[in-house]
């Protein structure tokens, strides 16, 4: 990966610097110098689907109140990217929220801004992108330009959900709505509303819940294709007022809890608080479950909600859900995947809308 560029020009910002000059400069640019106290290098495709790709980076210089934005620019080549052309694409904080910060608001952890996905992209198909970083006086650092070629699209299709519900879901009013206006495909689709919530009765500003389909007991057969680009898919709505810029996703399978069975020391069966029985404790414990067994899960954290009153399709390698830090084993999947769900924390007046779950290879 080549060096990252830093540009001379300042790029207009009038909430800091003031409108331009006649002679081209820019007001408040300290006298012309224009160094980037946000710079960034290393731009990478992380991972793609047929009609996305995640896009990350390194940030070398900058500190929170440094940023205006970054921008990532895509295009069919380099040269494209180079010349401006009318085709290439401007991705901002307008489309992904998260680009108007260095790091997370709002987040009791360190979660800094490194990559970003850009969807509506076609399968089968050469990209060209570059990252530029915007500081506060409207100087910008530019990556090298970097490349990435989408997947063909996909030739199975395994259904979590479209119309008919598998299992059940939790909370309970996540619940199936047959409006065929409302819904992404075919005629129904999931909704939530956290008003209706008894768990976020009285909360304010907002309300964690996860969103959660347990007990699909959905066959899958991947073999390979877990590591070469399965992937989830699904369509979700989120008319919220807040932006939730923490959210997490998981998967469960179910080889790793759900097959015990035998006696509870043969079994490491789970108490009722989740903690595993000792040999020959056997009261109040039952066999494992992956609602008392978290390491059946594979987790997809950090990514940032979007909110929009219409559908925006998420697609996710299944190779992107880590557990300690590590893909989740490609032979868990052939078992059937047990669980999924979505979750953050949503504002009581929220309307979120998931519709069309499927695993895609």
């Amino acid at each position: 990966m080549g060096a990252a560029t830093w540009l001379s020009a300042c790029v207009p910002n009038p909430a800091f610097d003031g409108p331009a000059d006649a002679s081209g400069g820019e007001q408040g640019d300290s006298g012309g110098d224009c160094s980037p106290r946000v710079r960034v290098s290393g731009l990478h495709a992380a991972w793609s689907t047929p009609n996305q790709i995640r896009w990350a980076w390194a940030v070398d210089a900058g500190t929170t109140d440094t940023l205006q934005e970054f921008r990532l620019e895509l295009g069919a080549d380099e040269a494209a990217l180079l010349r401006g052309d009318a085709a290439v694409r401007s991705v901002t904080r307008s489309d992904n929220p998260e680009l108007g910060f260095l790091a997370l608001p709002g987040t009791t952890g360190d979660d800094p801004v490194r990559a970003t996905v850009v969807d509506g992209l076609n399968p089968d198909t050469d990209y060209a992108a570059r990252l530029l970083a915007i500081d506060d006086f409207g100087c910008t650092s530019t990556t090298a330009v970097a490349f990435e070629r989408t997947p063909p699209p996909p030739v199975a299709d395994d259904v979590v959900f479209a119309d008919v519900l598998s299992g059940y879901t939790l909370p309970h009013n996540l619940v199936v709505v047959d409006d065929p206006t409302r819904a992404y495909g075919g005629t129904s689709f999931l909704e939530y509303r956290p008003q209706d919530d008894p768990e976020c009765a009285g909360v304010t500003p907002v309300c964690w819940q996860n969103l959660r389909l347990q007990d699909l007991a959905l066959p899958l057969s991947l073999g390979t294709a877990f590591d070469k680009g399965a992937y989830v898919e699904f369509a979700l709505a989120a008319d919220t007022a807040n932006t939730p810029y923490w959210a997490n996703a998981w998967l469960r399978f179910d080889t790793v809890c759900d097959a015990c069975g035998g006696t509870c020391a043969e079994s490491q069966a789970c108490a009722p608080d989740g903690t595993p029985c000792d040999a020959g404790a056997c009261d109040g414990c039952g066999p494992c479950s992956a609602s008392s067994c978290p390491s059946c899960s594979g987790y997809y954290e950090a990514w940032t909600v979007r909110p929009a009153a219409d559908y925006r399709v998420v697609q996710w390698p299944l190779r992107a859900f880590l557990r300690d830090g590590a893909s989740i084993p490609a032979a868990e999947a052939d078992s059937g995947l047990f669980g999924f769900a979505i979750g953050t924390a949503w504002d009581p007046q929220a309307v979120i809308r998931i519709d069309e779950i499927h695993v895609r290879h």
